[in-house]
């Protein structure tokens, strides 16, 4: 049986943060359900959030060091190859159609991704250092570091 808003009113002021959980029924007071209703009341732009590569970077290492705690449970091999993580660009044999590129684009997206890989990697090193693939997860984290920096410095001669 729905309750009447008259209910809704006594529960609302006996316990006023039921409004954070259900809304309130006649006007918007209180926490915001989403980034659009923050726009709805100021015009004004958001500020731009993290970037999204560095965002997949974290949650790629997320998704490793889920990967190895499931492999050491279950007590079975794993083997994390850094080539497949840490997204190394491709290198073509042959020259690029002409016009040629000359600038990276800002920030790069290999640096950002490979720096979210290792920044993920390295909060969660507590959780992955007692486990059988400590080495493998190691291994993926210095790739990231030095595939971050070989992008930074390829940058940065451009």
């Amino acid at each position: 049986m729905p309750l009447s808003m008259q209910a809704i009113s006594i529960i609302g002021r006996l316990h006023p943060e039921i409004f954070d959980i259900l809304g309130t029924p006649t006007a918007v007071v209180g926490r915001y359900r989403s980034r659009f209703d923050q726009v709805a009341l100021n015009p004004q732009p958001l500020p731009p959030g993290p970037p999204e590569a560095l965002v997949t970077g974290v949650r790629a290492a997320a998704e490793l060091v889920r990967l190895a705690f499931t492999a050491h449970q279950l007590g079975v091999a794993f083997d994390a190859d850094p080539d497949d993580w840490c997204g190394t660009p491709p290198h073509v044999p042959i020259p690029w159609p002409y016009p040629p590129i000359t600038q990276d684009p800002d920030p790069h997206p290999w640096l950002v991704y490979n720096l979210g890989v290792a920044l993920g990697l390295e909060l969660s090193a507590s959780v992955w250092s007692g486990l059988r693939s400590e080495a493998a997860l190691s291994a993926v984290h210095d790739g990231a570091l030095s595939y971050a920096q070989k992008a930074g410095e390829q940058s940065r001669t451009l």
